[in-house]
């Protein structure tokens, strides 16, 4: 994730960003996304379907969803609450 962020901020930065290339950072940071959350979830493909469409999440890059304190860096397990389905209790 870091790698498209980086060429987004640096993009955006330098004002050179087309439509074309919106796009494409987009797509790898989703795809980014999506591996970073199947490296560190437990969870099947038919759960993770089932709690993006319940919990009404757009992608499963979309950590805040869950993890109330994902922009300060805190991703600790016991703080997670799944939309529709409640606090993460394993």
């Amino acid at each position: 994730m870091l790698k498209s962020t980086l060429s987004l901020t640096l993009l955006l930065s330098s004002q050179i960003l087309h439509a074309d290339q919106l796009t494409q950072l987009i797509d790898l940071y989703r795809a980014d996304g999506i591996t970073q959350f199947n490296d560190r979830h437990e969870i099947s493909t038919t759960n993770r379907a089932a709690i993006v469409r319940e919990a009404n999440i757009s992608h499963c890059g979309s950590c805040l969803a869950c993890h109330s304190r994902a922009e300060s860096g805190s991703f600790d397990e016991h703080q997670v609450n799944i939309p529709g389905f409640g606090r993460w209790d394993d």
